[in-house]
């Protein structure tokens, strides 16, 4: 080594510890998620002496408010994870990373803890452009003696999304959260 270049060393070492810095400081890109997330077509119901096509699912579709309160409860717990979620009327129009989330299924007689416990599947897939940066499926399932059938299944939602939030600060493939 050269002299010259043993001077500079020092010099280049802080401009890359500075430039490193920089980088690390920086805030993590914002994530879209729509607003309201969609039922799976064939979203699983009740089986057995409710069953049919879809069960209980598209009643709980039309009562619940499932579709808003799941995407606002994943926002505010990413946020206390630092990361930023951006809810949107058309996440498809977004730049950067969308977070794509359907219900799969919702399990659950009305009639509170008395018809048993209730449980909520949601499939997820973390996109940025054609590439998949992650997936998962998440499930939770609650009994409550002083709550109906939406307010259980919007708990559960709300408990799901806590472990979202940690999901989406490092994404992986087939990930499975909460109870799945």
């Amino acid at each position: 080594m050269t002299a010259a270049f043993r001077a500079s060393c020092p010099r280049l070492l802080v401009l890359l510890l500075s430039a490193a810095g920089a980088v690390a400081a920086e805030s993590p890109r914002a994530i879209t998620l729509s607003e309201r997330l969609p039922f799976a077509e064939d979203a699983a119901g009740d089986v057995g002496i409710t069953g049919g096509p879809g069960g209980m699912a598209k009643g709980i579709e039309e009562r619940c408010d499932l579709q808003r309160a799941i995407p606002r409860a994943i926002a505010a717990a990413a946020a206390r994870k630092h990361v930023t979620v951006v809810l949107s009327e058309n996440p498809e129009a977004a730049a950067g990373p969308v977070l794509a989330i359907t219900i799969e299924g919702v399990m659950g007689m009305r009639g509170g803890a008395w018809t048993g416990a209730k449980s909520l599947t949601l499939r997820g897939e973390l996109r940025d452009g054609a590439a998949v940066l992650g997936s998962f499926v998440a499930r939770a399932e609650r009994t409550s003696l002083a709550k109906g059938i939406c307010a259980t299944l919007i708990d559960a939602g709300e408990e799901l999304a806590a472990p979202i939030a940690k999901w989406l600060q490092k994404p992986v493939m087939k990930a499975r959260l909460g109870e799945a």
